[in-house]
């Protein structure tokens, strides 16, 4: 049920510009008290449309609606962000040719076909705008991340947040000054990474790495599925572009 303290959770839009709209129109996004984004805002899997055009089309609308509502509206990071920031950010520095530039840009997976994206969303996306994307928000009991907060990184389920905030700054600067990927932006073995590892906030693959083990309940994209998945007190809700969640009291996952 929608009521004036209710946050709408968008999951994984991956360029799907008719998906977005159709949340805009369906949603009066003005009535929410939050707006969250999980991630993964770029690189459709629909092969006849994962061009530029429509990278640059779907950043405008996400842009717009940021615009419109502030502070009201978070912007978190996925998988398919973090290289799409990081060329940005090279490119800027003037280090894109390095060879720590390039090894991290293939560390972090950018895909050959996301180079010609990536030069459509600069046109749109200035660095302040990638700099106020957050790792996770936590609303109420809930925690919301692209992927999920492994116990590797939280092996206290004490641990304050602002330890994981604290790893994850530390991440994205040693990234973009050092050309360095710390294990909370890698894919986890089940993901290709190396043998034995576990995803970080970006990475961590819901069917086969996911424990609902914190003291919070966790709400994540990430993982495409189309039926519906809990684990515990959490929630996978990337249903590949076919609903949102409403959270109030309780979570509500709604087709759209």
């Amino acid at each position: 049920m929608l009521t004036k303290s209710s946050a709408l959770i968008v999951p994984d839009v991956h360029q799907d510009y008719p998906f977005l709209s159709r949340i805009l129109k369906a949603f009066p996004i003005a009535d929410f008290a939050q707006v969250v984004f999980l991630g993964d805002y770029f690189d459709n899997r629909d092969i006849d449309d994962r061009g530029p055009k429509s990278a640059a089309r779907t950043a405008r609308l996400i842009l717009d609606v940021k615009r419109k509502l502030g502070t009201r509206c978070t912007l978190l990071w996925g998988n398919h962000d973090v290289p799409y920031y990081a060329e940005h950010a090279f490119r800027t520095l003037g280090i894109l040719k390095s060879i720590p530039a390039r090894r991290a840009l293939r560390d972090v997976c950018l895909r050959p076909e996301s180079e010609q994206n990536a030069a459509a969303v600069r046109e749109v996306w200035g660095l302040k705008l990638w700099n106020e994307l957050k790792p996770f928000v936590q609303i109420g009991d809930y925690v919301l991340s692209h992927a999920g907060i492994h116990r590797k990184f939280l092996p206290d389920p004490g641990t304050d947040l602002q330890v994981i905030q604290r790893e994850w700054d530390w991440a994205m600067a040693d990234l973009i000054t050092k050309g360095v990927v710390r294990d909370i932006l890698k894919p986890g073995e089940s993901r290709g990474g190396e043998d034995g590892s576990v995803g970080g906030l970006t990475w961590l693959d819901w069917n086969r790495e996911f424990v609902d083990d914190a003291k919070f309940g966790q709400i994540v994209g990430h993982s495409a599925s189309a039926r519906v998945r809990h684990n515990g007190r959490s929630h996978c809700i990337d249903y590949d572009r076919s609903a949102v969640g409403i959270l109030s009291d309780t979570l509500e996952v709604v087709g759209i």
